[in-house]
């Protein structure tokens, strides 16, 4: 039986790498040609060798859902449909095929969501058919227990069809010379901050930047990297930094895994001081690392992270101050949150999501 992955819209970002670990794991198996990846992103189309590929040449939600795929899916009666990004469109409800959805959060619901942590029509999108998305799917995979209790809590008549499919990690390091031509084609200086994700205003990073300009840390530079953002305030916090950051404070452009890997093991540490999130996934691979993390003290990521970060109260410019000062300068604490964080990093692996979805 065909199993067909669908992943519209792939930024570069948490979800991007989780799918792109799923078909690294997919490839590996004897039986990888029964399946199909519909997508739009060509990094992901490069990923796949013995899949089946639907390259799009847009991710245009009316396009990509209410037509292409749709009719697409129409050649397919018997095959398992695997839909990655929360919503089920609503017309593949007229489809015959099973149907499996994994939601990464349940932030569209949350008061942070109120404001501007996702754009207008993501929200109305979602809240108008998560409830009916859950209600028709086989299966429900959530990436964290966090978010399986979540939809257990909102949706309780879902409770029995909801599994963990956490995801993997999958990291790697060029040689030692070539980590060092990356850094220098970026310019870094050392000792240096990473945030590795996306931009938009529940990633937290005025604030971010704010409490790394407060702490008494001269030496350290803060770079800032990861997939593409949304909307005004993307622009709007790319503006502040450049008038906030003192030159100490840097956007990097979007960077290959081999670059943000380089750059992040080089790291004296990584901060993701998120107010919302699913998993936190560059939590995982600075664990992996070896790289000591700090975060935010809310249940997804302390989830994440176990007992290997420093965390902080994402709401707090001060707890986020002194959380930086600790990372930088506290030796003792630097080495207990690396070992723990490698220990944590250890019971993750695409292996595992790939049996947990299929």
């Amino acid at each position: 039986m065909r199993k067909i992955i669908l992943a519209r819209n792939m930024t570069g970002n948490g979800v991007e790498r989780y799918i792109t670990g799923l078909i690294e794991e997919i490839e590996k198996e004897q039986n990888a040609d029964h399946y199909v990846l519909i997508t739009d992103s060509k990094r992901l189309a490069y990923k796949a060798k013995k899949i089946k590929i639907f390259l799009l040449p847009f991710a245009n939600r009316i396009f990509f859902d209410f037509g292409y795929s749709f009719f697409l899916l129409l050649f397919y009666p018997r095959a398992i449909l695997f839909y990655t990004k929360n919503i089920i469109p609503p017309l593949h409800f007229l489809l015959p095929q099973k149907k499996m959805v994994l939601v990464h959060d349940l932030g569209y619901f949350s008061p942070v969501a109120r404001g501007k942590a996702y754009p207008f029509f993501d929200r109305l999108y979602a809240r108008l058919f998560l409830r009916l998305s859950l209600t028709r799917a086989k299966l429900i995979l959530a990436v964290s227990e966090t978010t399986k209790k979540m939809i257990e809590r909102k949706y309780p008549a879902v409770i029995k069809k909801i599994r963990v499919a956490a995801p993997g990690i999958r990291v790697w390091l060029p040689e030692e010379e070539k980590r060092k031509d990356i850094l220098k084609k970026y310019s870094l200086i050392k000792p240096y901050f990473l945030y590795p994700g996306s931009i938009s205003p529940r990633k937290n990073i005025p604030r971010l930047v704010e409490a790394f300009l407060a702490a008494s840390l001269p030496l350290h530079h803060l770079y800032l990297t990861g997939g593409r953002g949304w909307g005004e305030d993307k622009e709007k916090i790319k503006k502040y930094i450049q008038e906030k950051g003192e030159g100490r404070a840097q956007f990097l452009p979007f960077l290959s895994d081999e670059e943000l890997y380089s750059i992040m093991a080089e790291a004296r540490g990584v901060t993701y001081p998120s107010l919302l999130e699913g998993v936190g996934l560059p939590i995982l691979e600075a664990q992996k690392l070896k790289v000591p993390v700090l975060t935010s003290e809310i249940p997804e990521l302390r989830e994440t992270a176990g007992e290997g970060a420093i965390f902080i109260d994402p709401r707090d410019t001060s707890s986020l101050q002194k959380g930086l000062e600790e990372l930088a300068g506290n030796e003792e604490k630097r080495r207990v949150i690396i070992k723990k964080g490698e220990e944590n990093s250890r019971r993750y692996s695409y292996a595992k999501t790939t049996r947990a979805i299929f």
